[in-house]
């Protein structure tokens, strides 16, 4: 039993202290580590965050600026296409004030033309008299 004792106090002892000490230091230098890890990963969720609120801010700028360039789109097509009815308009007037003349002038020389035929027939070989001088 005393040998027993003084290999317990010798070697046995010594050695489950060196072993404890070595297993302590390795959790504390893990639980560093696992700290450090944690502390990075806190830092990369912060950037995330902000990215993520970078993202958003830039889908709403980039949103509202394509609408308002659809507005100042529909807003030039709709004077455009105004401008255009109106020039149609006053093209479409245009025409049926020239439809009207020319009916006028066409009733002018049918007018004309009947009145004409209805006079009598110049004689064969006899020529109706010029007023030129």
């Amino acid at each position: 039993i005393g040998e027993l004792s003084t290999l317990f106090i010798t070697d046995v002892i010594p050695q489950w202290k060196k072993e404890f000490e070595v297993r302590q230091l390795r959790a504390e230098e893990a639980a560093i580590q696992a700290a450090e890890n944690t502390r990075q990963a806190a830092h990369n969720v912060r950037l995330a965050k902000w990215a993520i609120y970078v993202s958003v801010a830039a889908t709403f700028v980039g949103t509202w600026w394509q609408i308002e360039e659809a507005k100042d789109i529909d807003r030039e097509n709709t004077l455009q296409q105004e401008r255009i009815e109106k020039l149609i308009g006053d093209q479409l007037e245009l025409q049926r004030d020239a439809a009207e003349q020319q009916l006028r002038e066409t009733e002018r020389l049918y007018k004309l033309l009947t009145d004409k035929m209805n006079q009598p027939l110049p004689q064969p070989g006899t020529l109706p008299k010029s007023n030129t001088k």
